[in-house]
């Protein structure tokens, strides 16, 4: 009997693709950053914001890491349904984005 190969990666995966594009296009617009800013404060290239946004790639955990400290929200906003605007906002701790 074959058993499923689920692995943290798996799930971290599944996850991101679910609610990750969602998610970053509407942090992006509530700190009004391009996908070219986010991507210079996350130190990727200028095009894989937008080949996430897209589903075009799938990303790894630290990409998703690497992009929660650049936009300064929790990973768990990055990969959960937003019913409300997230819990950094909410506690009135808007991050501040400083130019680089």
């Amino acid at each position: 009997m074959l058993r499923p190969t689920w692995t943290s990666s798996n799930i971290a995966q599944q996850a991101a693709g679910k609610h990750l594009p969602e998610n970053l296009k509407g942090f992006r617009a509530e700190y009004d950053l391009s996908q070219e800013a986010l991507s210079e404060r996350a130190g990727f290239h200028r095009t894989y914001v937008s080949q996430l946004e897209r589903q075009a790639t799938d990303p790894t955990l630290d990409t998703m890491v690497a992009i929660a400290i650049a936009l300064a929200v929790e990973l768990t906003d990055l990969l959960s349904e937003r019913k409300s605007p997230p819990a950094t906002l909410l506690l009135e701790r808007r991050p501040a984005i400083k130019a680089f």
